[in-house]
Order: structure tokens, then sequence, then C-alpha cells
């Protein structure tokens, strides 16, 4: 249903909101550390950041495009707040993966 009243502006939104609020928990540049403390940390940042991102998805019940827009607009916003590459891969293939599934 391409008009179903959830518009794509929506999953912006939420995508940006959700990488703020990561970048908020875990700032960018604090990963590189071998600190357990730190990747413990970073852990449930990300755990964080799935949950929610699993729990709009199953609310607003997103399909290909809105899956993928909600992707995009993650993805470069992180990078736009100063997440490095690596992080942003290792984030995004869990969660996309996490989103096709359900």
């Amino acid at each position: 249903m391409m008009f179903d009243g959830f518009k794509a502006r929506q999953v912006e939104d939420f995508a940006k909101t959700l990488a703020h609020d990561f970048v908020k928990r875990f700032p960018p540049g604090q990963e590189t550390g071998q600190d357990k403390k730190q990747q413990k940390k970073l852990a449930g940042a990300i755990a964080e950041l799935y949950a929610r991102a699993g729990k709009f998805n199953r609310e607003h019940n997103m399909g290909v495009y809105k899956k993928a827009k909600f992707g995009n607009t993650l993805k470069w916003e992180l990078k736009a707040l100063g997440c490095s590459e690596a992080l942003i891969d290792r984030i995004m293939g869990d969660l996309m993966v996490g989103l096709a599934g359900g």
C-alpha cells in the first residue's frame, strides 16, 4: 500500500532522532577503545537502537521502500554526526537484516 497514512517523512524523522539519541548515549570516536566498559556501553547503545527500530517497524509495518528510506536516512545521519564508517557498517548490517526479517 503506497498511501497508507504513514508517511516517509515520519520514517526520516524517526531515523534522525534515533541517530541523535545513539550519539548522545555513545559519542563518536569512543568505539576504537579496547576498554571493556566502553565496549559494554557501545553494545548497550546498539542494542537499544535495534530494539527501538524493531518496535517502530512492528508498529508501523514498514514496507521495503520505507525500510530502505529508514536505513539510508539513519546511515547518513550517523555519518553527519561523526560516527566512523566501521561503526556505521556494524550497526547497519545487522539492523537491516533484522528489519527485513520482521
